[in-house]
């Protein structure tokens, strides 16, 4: 084959060299499971500069959830979690052109595993090839992922026809598709590019994990080193390599590298019985980084609530209140009732940090200076609730605080059809020993009362 400038290599080391480590999406936070078995996923992200998608595992692949602004920078999502296996959760964000996100965990060692279950990269257009007539090699799609001893990629082209060549006994044309893989920390330094290619031009390439040394699809220039598994019998072609394959070769560089990612694009190319190489077409460039978020499966434990304060100013309130979870889950109700002649206000608490299993300060600031009491209430399920009171009491300006657990059973229940209705009622404050708890319906009538114990 003849010497051919691969223009797709040059692309990978432009953008990945001008690329900094990336941070598109920090404090990746959840919250326990709820009873329609969701489980709510937060992170901070500039969805205003980048387009951040969120992706969950499911049995046959992946699903994908809208995010929602909550505040500021803080977006949620949602994914069907039933608390008997593990669920993870990935991110896939797109600046302009350029493509950085999460690799799909695979969590079993499939050879060649259904292309759903890779993540999906970037669609590309159709028609765009530089060899008009070669439909098989015209890219529609992209795929990547990885399991613990293997890294995928997946293609899909237009026809859903992934051919070698053009068939005969002498075929007069053949194709190539190329998963090109390489370490944006070392690669610029001997301009190496390692490739997954699916092809087979006799005594020349056959399918196989390759090292392409400089801008040369030459003879000379490529250098199998490792078999790879393929299937390009499907709607996709999927091909696969032994990771320590890749980052075993001692040109490679360091692995895991500083940034925990590699580059990645996927091209295709045919030569002719004249033996000119063409690039056929190609995708656009991401960066796949290795790590994804994973929530195992666990027993809840209710959230305790201390330090609640409450500090009348001229025009507001100040109420702070230190949440704990040991399950380090964020609460998905954070919120102050401010109670005042029979009205009340609801207000949100807002965190002052993440680390919720050693325990986060929030805070509100009212705009209230009267009220009789002010409810604290938080649940990281919406089901079960951690609450305390803080007492306004005008005449010594003191301020007493009911710390509280309310735990209902089932929730909601009908008392004279739930045999097994549990609600109970625990707090620590010695002061209330002879409190009397009401429960009301939801017209407001009152159904019966507790005393304490």
């Amino acid at each position: 084959m003849k010497k051919l400038v691969l223009v797709s290599l040059i692309v990978v080391l432009v953008v990945l060299l001008n690329a900094q480590n990336p941070s598109m999406w920090t404090n990746v936070r959840n919250s326990s499971f709820t009873q329609q078995d969701s489980i709510y996923i937060r992170c901070e992200t500039g969805n205003n500069v980048v387009n951040t998608q969120m992706y969950y595992s499911t049995q046959s692949g992946w699903g994908e959830s809208n995010l929602e602004n909550i505040t500021g920078l803080t977006y949620q999502g949602s994914a069907y979690f039933n608390n008997q296996n593990a669920v993870y959760i990935r991110y896939r964000s797109i600046i302009d052109t350029f493509v950085t996100m999460q690799s799909a965990f695979v969590s079993t060692d499939e050879n060649t595993p259904n292309y759903q279950k890779l993540g999906f990269v970037i669609d590309d257009m159709q028609n765009d090839t530089a060899t008009p007539g070669t439909d098989c090699l015209d890219i529609e799609s992209v795929y990547f992922g990885n399991s613990d001893n293997k890294i995928y990629a997946g293609m899909k082209n237009f026809v859903q026809d992934y051919p070698p060549n053009n068939g005969g006994y002498v075929p007069t044309e053949f194709y190539f598709y190329i998963a090109g893989i390489i370490n944006p920390e070392t690669a610029w330094q001997d301009t190496i590019m390692y490739a997954m290619i699916f092809a087979n031009v006799p005594m020349v390439v056959e399918p196989g994990l390759y090292k392409i040394h400089g801008t040369d699809f030459s003879p000379e220039a490529i250098q199998k080193i490792a078999d790879i598994n393929y299937d390009n019998g499907g709607d996709a072609l999927v091909m696969s390599c032994n990771i320590d394959d890749l980052v075993n070769d001692p040109d490679f560089g360091e692995w895991p590298n500083m940034s925990n990612s590699m580059g990645y694009t996927f091209f295709t190319m045919r030569t002719g019985i004249s033996g000119t190489v063409t690039v056929s077409d190609y995708s656009k460039t991401s960066q796949q980084i290795f790590e994804n978020y994973v929530i195992e499966p666990f027993e809840n434990h209710l959230p305790q609530i201390s330090d609640a304060n409450a500090v009348v100013g001229v025009t507001n309130t100040n109420v702070t209140a230190t949440y704990t979870d040991e399950d380090n889950h964020f609460p998905l109700t954070a919120k102050a009732v401010v109670h005042y002649n029979g009205v009340e206000n609801e207000y949100s608490l807002s965190p002052a940090g993440f680390d919720y299993e050693n325990g986060v300060n929030f805070v509100a600031q009212i705009p209230e200076t009267e009220w009789d009491y002010i409810l604290i209430s938080f649940s990281d399920n919406n089901t079960d609730f951690s609450e305390t009171t803080i007492y306004s009491q005008s005449a010594d300006d003191n301020v007493v605080s009911l710390s509280s657990r309310t735990i209902a059973y089932p929730n909601p229940f009908n008392l004279k059809n739930a045999k097994n209705a549990v609600v109970s009622i625990s707090y620590d404050n010695a002061y209330y020993k002879d409190a009397v708890c009401f429960i009301y319906n939801l017209k407001g009538e009152k159904i019966t009362k507790i005393k304490g114990n």
